[in-house]
């Protein structure tokens, strides 16, 4: 997804691409800047006692954040790479 936005005193293009991923519900939108990204992995067995039921995947971000997405670790590695180009 490709937000594009026109400040009105400023004569230049500002764009920003960032990823849509939905969180472990499946509802809630959350928008990711690629280039936070730290990296993805699954989440392992351990893990599931502790995150919400249908997070699938965890982002981590350069802040030291993390997201649980209800997309696989595959399909966030592709929106990432799509956002990117």
């Amino acid at each position: 997804m490709v937000f594009a936005l026109i400040l009105p005193a400023l004569p230049w293009l500002v764009e920003l691409r960032l990823a849509e991923l939905h969180g472990p519900n499946g509802r809630q939108e959350i928008y990711v800047n690629p280039g936070e990204v730290a990296s993805v992995r699954a989440p392992s067995a351990a893990d599931h006692a502790h995150f919400a039921p249908g997070a699938r995947c965890l982002v981590y971000m350069s802040s030291g954040n993390f997201v649980l997405v209800s997309e696989t670790c595959d399909e966030v590695r592709q929106r990432l790479q799509d956002a990117t180009h």
